[in-house]
């Protein structure tokens, strides 16, 4: 990105995601149908239920769909400024996007973190109009952040409730607590697994009033989506397979996903074998545990429709890891990351459209 300052650097990363988002925005807003898309995409109808049923201390009206992290933050930022919980869902997701990236580019630089904010359409659509993804990423790479920093605390804290937003997470506490055990800092270790009991317990505070059930989030997606199989894995790639014939998806939606999985398995093998990727997995154990356990569920997720139809979402967290072990191939220069944004934000919209 030429021969400017770490900070110029990071805002022009942000700038660059930004423009990806604005023209996704951008695009939709001139259909003249911004507020039925913004209400109808994704998940965003569960999660705006699930915050005013909280903000209202209404149990019974709370569903088991997908994790409560999210509709907290909603309910609580809703309640302290009378903004409607589906316009602070939005206006979140749009905050927590660029945070990502600026902390990206901290974590692994400008260019990684540039590239992660475009070129993924279900990331940059979830960054428009709302979702889980962006508060969750957001919240993992504060988590890395701290633990770069040696403040494991403040980290699992990030992590804690990351995994309250997207259950994921809890690889990156094992992973932190794993790793202070081997740095025998026990004092620090038990500290941080207290910090992630209590925040466990009060997320499971509403569902037990609700369901009588505190785990009633991962029974649920234990019917909906494992088939009512006791693990949420099986044997690597083949839900994906599986996927595919369950889906049998037109040629260009085939294209797209076989994609993606090249992506991800070729910047993983970047990731294994590449020199200074080595340096990276030895110096930062975190972030290298982590990107192993969250790649092995994402190939091994026991949904097979879900794994195929969804992994390019399901493949954000583990996206910046692929882009890292990629990093030699990823074009800097100005105009391309600029027109690869423009030309993003253009393909999220049209394909919702």
């Amino acid at each position: 990105m030429g021969k400017t300052t770490i900070t110029q650097r990071r805002t022009e990363a942000m700038l660059v995601a930004a423009a990806a988002i604005g023209t996704t925005i951008l695009i939709i807003a001139l259909t003249g149908r911004w507020s039925e898309h913004l209400a109808g995409f994704g998940d965003n109808d569960v999660f705006v239920g699930q915050a005013e049923a909280l903000s209202r201390r209404q149990w019974n009206a709370l569903s088991p769909e997908g994790f409560l992290g999210l509709p907290y933050v909603i309910a609580l930022v809703s309640s302290l400024t009378s903004i409607s919980a589906l316009y602070v869902l939005v206006l979140l997701s749009w905050t927590a996007a660029l945070a990502t990236i600026w902390l990206a580019a901290d974590l692994w630089g400008t260019t990684i973190a540039a590239w992660m904010g475009i070129i993924s359409l279900p990331w940059l659509q979830r960054a428009a109009l709302g979702g889980s993804e962006p508060l969750f990423m957001c919240l993992l790479l504060a988590a890395f952040v701290a633990a770069r920093r040696d403040r494991f605390l403040l980290a699992m804290c990030a992590a804690a409730v990351a995994t309250t937003v997207r259950p994921v997470g809890v690889f990156a506490i094992l992973v932190l607590l794993l790793t202070l055990i081997r740095r025998r800092a026990w004092t620090t270790a038990v500290g941080g697994a207290a910090i992630a009991v209590v925040i466990a317990a009060i997320y499971s505070v509403p569902l037990w009033l609700a369901f009588g059930d505190p785990l009633a989030n991962v029974h649920w997606y234990r019917w909906a989506d494992w088939s009512g199989q006791a693990l949420p894995v099986t044997w690597p790639v083949a839900p994906i397979v599986r996927g595919w014939f369950a889906a049998r998806p037109a040629l260009a939606n085939s294209i797209k996903t076989i994609a993606w999985i090249t992506i991800i398995f070729a910047g993983y093998t970047g990731l294994m074998v590449r020199r200074s990727c080595r340096d990276w997995r030895k110096r930062w154990p975190v972030e290298s545990g982590f990107a192993v356990a969250a790649f092995a569920f994402v190939v091994s997720y026991n949904a097979p429709l879900w794994a195929w139809v969804e992994f390019a979402r399901f493949a954000i967290p583990v996206a910046p890891f692929a882009l890292l072990g990629l990093e030699p191939w990823l074009p800097t220069h100005r105009a391309v990351l600029w027109t690869a944004a423009v030309a993003s934000g253009v393909l999220a919209a049209v394909s919702l459209i």
